[in-house]
């Protein structure tokens, strides 16, 4: 929306000064092009304050729903870090420890969320991205395609080497259960999850939640905090990723 509305404005801009600058411009003309450019600048502030406000809407929703950064016990971030450590500051910043775990967002996620289509174990999984975030529309393979799928939104990454892994909103709080393919990063191709994790054979795929599995090696000092009484997670840690 952002590029389409300030196309149209420039170009009314730049159409009513040529115009205004013409000698054979009468005055009612000229008063005509000013009120349209006045016209589309309301349009188009407008449209921006609309597109703004979305987009705040949207990061607000992202971030109630992911662990929280903080914690007691001393914890004071990797930034702190960085005025008297500079260079391993940087070094680490560079790592792929930093971005270990992190919200998707259209610069962290790699994989293709280009109105894909996925199946597993009798589901059908759709994937994409509307402007700044990206769902998905779950639904049983034997479902009447009129019946509308479930539609979730993906708030969470682990991985940024070799591959992603993707978790979806639990129950209320901020429970993360793991989305049933990985992204491979070099071959660029979904694979099923349960084929990029060694388990013993006689195991079923376990329904991994990642308040209490991957919290303990991908965050810095993670805490699950399950609220037993509420029935959520109130998880937190000292940050995302893997840092001091």
């Amino acid at each position: 929306m952002v590029p389409l509305f300030l196309s149209v404005f420039i170009g009314i801009g730049l159409a009513s000064l040529l115009l205004i600058r013409l000698r054979s411009l009468e005055r009612t003309a000229t008063l005509l092009v000013l009120s349209l450019l006045f016209v589309a600048y309301l349009v188009g502030a407008y449209q921006w304050y609309q597109w703004r406000n979305s987009s705040v809407k949207s990061d607000r929703d992202l971030y109630n729903h992911l662990p929280r950064e903080q914690r007691p016990g001393g914890y004071v971030s990797s930034d702190s870090c960085r005025a008297c450590h500079p260079q391993p500051y940087e070094s680490w910043h560079d790592s792929y420890h930093r971005t270990m775990t992190q919200p998707a967002t259209p610069d962290t996620v790699k994989a293709d969320f280009d109105e894909v289509e996925l199946s597993f174990h009798g589901e059908r999984f759709h994937l994409t991205r509307r402007g700044e975030e990206f769902w998905v529309g779950i639904r049983d393979l034997e479902d009447d395609q009129k019946r509308r799928p479930i539609e979730l939104r993906i708030r969470m990454i682990t991985g940024s080497h070799h591959m992603q892994v993707f978790w979806l909103p639990g129950d209320h709080g901020n429970k993360q259960i793991g989305f049933p393919f990985t992204w491979l990063i070099e071959d660029e191709r979904w694979v099923p999850r349960e084929d990029t994790f060694l388990r013993p054979p006689s195991r079923p795929p376990p329904n991994e939640m990642w308040n209490t599995t991957c919290i303990r090696c991908h965050v810095t000092a993670g805490q699950p905090r399950p609220d037993h009484q509420a029935g959520i997670f109130k998880t937190r840690a000292a940050e995302l990723g893997i840092a001091c």
